[in-house]
């Protein structure tokens, strides 16, 4: 049974095509894999001298490698990550904005309930409890009268 994905909020979507995304990989590859090891077998066994499996192995692995870039980013960086994309756009919108300020700017300096700690002031003397909106209640996918 399918549900429904209409009414998901847009980081579950983004983590459920992030996921998809990672699962066809994973599929690719290891079917990549087979082939190859079958290809291999097939030429050792016709011709070991004349290496032609190479040809669509390199070929197909180097889409492989594009793949895989695309899905994971580069390896031992953090290009393509949330974080990573977070700081371009920032930095993007410093050079487009005047008067923007680049959010790395602020983390050089103390946070801000630090800040406030170390002057004396009590952080919890200004708090306020607001009211908690209820929560739609889910349906159930069935009624009573279906039971049997």
């Amino acid at each position: 049974m399918r549900r429904n994905r209409r009414n998901e909020p847009e980081h579950v979507r983004q983590a459920r095509r992030k996921v998809r995304s990672k699962k066809w990989f994973f599929r690719h590859f290891s079917i990549y894999l087979v082939i190859s090891i079958f290809f291999f077998c097939m030429n050792m066994l016709d011709s070991p001298h004349d290496p032609w499996f190479l040809y669509p192995v390199i070929s197909w692995g180097t889409l492989i490698g594009i793949q895989y870039l695309w899905t994971f980013g580069l390896p031992f960086t953090k290009a393509g990550t949330r974080e990573w994309e977070e700081r371009e756009l920032a930095r993007e919108l410093a050079k487009s904005a005047p008067g923007y300020q680049d959010p790395q700017d602020y983390q050089e300096e103390a946070p801000p309930v630090q800040r406030l700690a170390s002057s004396g002031v009590n952080i919890d003397d200004h708090l306020e409890l607001q009211e908690v909106s209820k929560e739609k209640v889910a349906e159930p996918i069935y009624r009573n009268d279906d039971l049997v």
